[in-house]
């Protein structure tokens, strides 16, 4: 990181730019020195078994554990707009729900300044703070985040309707039995990222059996009446609907977990209705 405010970059936490350099208006300074942890890969935990009596091991499951970021800054000022933002930071540390930090970059194009974000929250080490002075303070705070991917600042969307009142196939008849072209509302997903990303899709009804797929893989829903909103994670089949239902409620038989890739992947709806799904998904990067 660059050590001159002009060129610090942004370290939102909860909301909050933590290396946003001189406040004019209350004549603090905010300095975020490092940030440890947000690049690189996550903890590995190969789960190996050595072979007793021969070289090697049976490889194993690979799994990643969760990834840990380290914050160290100072903070400096008068003494009473100091002991807030000191407090502030030691609330947030305490705080038992995860919230958003997002990290810039200096690509040193001139451009827009890309954001990738994570939820953390501080998990068993407590925030340290250390007084230099009445007006400077040091501190460190270990955060934990479950989901070991960064993502995209911002979600994407994109809605699947269905043309006409029904997608799948249509036959027609010429002078010999044959297949016409597919007859579907699909849309193209871009992950710019470099890892698989879960998508949330948000099914509204009326919709007849809606299956949504990649080309590859389909998840499948019983029928949606008018109105009624389902709501099923891509990767977990995960689905819940107003009033708490579970997932044995709506995804049938068949079904199959879908992330999407990166780069671009169409996703198609296949219904009958006058429906829609909703599809939000963030870039992953790894």
């Amino acid at each position: 990181m660059a050590n001159t405010p002009g060129a610090l970059i942004p370290v939102f936490w909860a909301g909050t730019d933590w290396n946003a350099g001189d406040n004019p208006a209350d004549g603090t300074t905010r300095i975020i020195t490092s940030v440890d942890g947000w690049y690189g890969s996550a903890p590995l935990v190969g789960n190996d078994v050595d072979l007793a009596l021969s070289d090697g091991a049976l490889l194993g499951l690979k799994t990643i554990d969760a990834r840990q970021i380290t914050l160290n800054g100072y903070l400096a000022g008068p003494r009473a707009p100091l002991l807030a933002l000191v407090r502030e930071v030691s609330e947030l540390a305490a705080a038992r729900g995860p919230v958003a930090l997002t990290c810039g970059e200096l690509d040193e194009t001139g451009g827009s300044v890309p954001m990738l974000t994570a939820q953390v929250r501080a998990d068993s080490g407590n925030c340290q703070v250390t007084w230099v002075g009445r007006y400077l303070a040091q501190w460190q705070v270990a955060l934990v985040a479950p989901d070991p991917l960064l993502y995209e600042a911002g979600p994407r969307t994109a809605t699947l309707t269905v043309p006409g009142g029904t997608t799948g196939r249509t036959f027609t008849k010429h002078y010999m039995w044959g297949y016409a072209a597919l007859a579907t509302n699909a849309t193209t997903l871009l992950n710019p990222g470099t890892a698989p990303t879960r998508v949330q899709l948000v099914f509204t009804g009326p919709l007849t059996t809606p299956r949504v797929s990649d080309g590859v893989n389909t998840i499948a829903l019983k029928t949606i009446g008018n109105g009624e909103v389902v709501t099923v994670i891509s990767d977990t089949l995960l689905a819940y609907a107003p009033g708490g239902a579970t997932r044995a409620s709506y995804v049938q038989a068949g079904s199959v977990p879908m992330l999407l890739g990166t780069g671009s992947t169409t996703w198609s709806l296949y219904s009958s209705g006058t429906g829609s799904v909703a599809l939000t998904w963030s870039g992953a990067w790894s």
